[in-house]
């Protein structure tokens, strides 16, 4: 494990870090690096996998439903996009802007984004799962 992490921290300092980016001399090195960061991962996912926790339980619950969490999260971040601009008194075209209102700055609402973006997803998730339960019984 060691030595992916050391692999992925060269790498992530000495490789281009955006795919378009990467030519025909960096493709190698750019993979064997991605490589070992999917192994070092899988060592840690399997080491943490050991501990019970509720924090786990949590972790494990949200991996349970990350497609539903991919389908909504764009959508809730609009939402989200939505109501900063409400309270703050912007243009309501600024909804637009991709993937959140900070595209190429910090951006200060992140807990916000990823709250929001995970947690109403898993509601959705909840709730359909609920009320396929209640017609299963009807």
């Amino acid at each position: 494990m060691l030595l992916s992490l050391v692999i992925v921290c060269v790498g992530s300092v000495f490789l281009p870090t955006e795919m378009p980016k990467v030519n025909y001399y960096t493709f190698l090195p750019y993979f064997i690096c991605s490589l070992f960061g999917s192994v070092m991962l899988l060592i840690i996912s399997d080491r943490v996998k050991r501990i019970k926790s509720c924090a786990i339980k949590v972790l494990e619950y949200i991996g349970n439903h990350t497609m539903t969490i991919l389908v909504w999260h764009f959508l809730c971040f609009k939402i989200v996009s939505l109501i900063i601009i409400l309270v703050k008194g912007g243009q309501l075209l600024e909804v637009a802007k991709f993937p959140t209102l900070y595209e190429n700055a910090p951006n200060p609402y992140w807990i916000l984004y990823l709250t929001i973006g995970i947690s109403i997803p898993l509601l959705i998730e909840k709730v359909k799962s609920s009320f396929f339960i209640l017609i299963k019984r009807i």
